[in-house]
């Protein structure tokens, strides 16, 4: 019901949220509906996740038939506060998201992020978040939620990516060097980070969905435990958690 005529047609609070929005800015009332992705992170995490396919460009992501909420709360430097991702979340939660893809994280943890991630919660989403890209055992937010599945970076060759945090959050680990994904204006590019890890999990969990939308987040953790395939320290370490979940074994299962 929005229409892009500075009004706010469909009465949620927002002007022109025809595709998404971006609230970035929202304390200085700077917050608007541009969510063009001027750095190209959001649009490398979106096609790992749900690239269409047989379109001869780049690739296919792991559920294209995914439907992708574009919701900004970071600027061109990939500053933003706690309260404007709480406001992105919550906002991609009350449009009917199942799945939430957080590559991005903050070094402390505040009961205002906590809320927007309980309020996922009990609204049954999937909640999939990097643990970080600083090579420590630094905790970073929302990945150290325990209502969050927290992912780490291995390599081709399921060797611990060295770049990757760690610590016992650490839920399980997926690939996260050199993907290649798309970046905007019908390019594609290699990057690397638990951005990445965390974005090719959360294709497997949308996929699972799209199967059987019933699926609890309790269940579908339980689920991606029984599948995986530990790599690094017998039993869950703090590296790789319980290990790769394996698309193979999630099949059978």
């Amino acid at each position: 019901n929005e229409v892009n005529n500075t009004i706010d047609d469909d009465g949620n609070g927002l002007k022109d949220d025809i595709y998404g929005y971006n609230f970035n800015g929202y304390s200085d009332g700077k917050d608007n509906a541009d969510v063009y992705d001027y750095v190209g992170h959001g649009t490398h995490i979106a096609g790992i996740v749900g690239a269409i396919g047989n379109n001869n460009l780049g690739i296919v992501g792991l559920n294209p038939d995914v439907e992708v909420i574009p919701v900004s709360f970071l600027d061109k430097s990939a500053q933003g506060t706690q309260l404007e991702a709480a406001l992105a979340i919550t906002y991609a939660i009350d449009r009917g998201a199942k799945v939430i893809n957080c590559s991005w994280g903050f070094k402390y943890r505040t009961n205002t992020l906590y809320d927007a991630i309980k309020y996922a919660a009990a609204n049954n989403a999937v909640i999939i978040a990097a643990v970080g890209n600083n090579g420590s055992g630094t905790e970073k937010y929302p990945a150290g939620f325990d209502e969050v599945i927290a992912v780490s970076s291995i390599n081709n060759n399921e060797t611990f990516s060295r770049f990757s945090n760690y610590g016992y959050h650490v839920d399980f680990a997926l690939y996260g060097e050199q993907v290649y994904s798309l970046m905007p204006e019908i390019s594609f590019s290699y990057k690397s980070g638990t951005s990445q890890s965390t974005a090719i999990l959360s294709g497997i969990v949308s996929r699972i969905l799209a199967y059987d939308n019933t699926i609890s987040p309790t269940q579908m953790k339980v689920l991606l435990q029984k599948s995986a395939k530990d790599i690094n320290i017998a039993g869950v370490d703090r590296y790789t958690g319980h290990g790769v979940p394996q698309i193979s074994s999630l099949i059978s299962l």
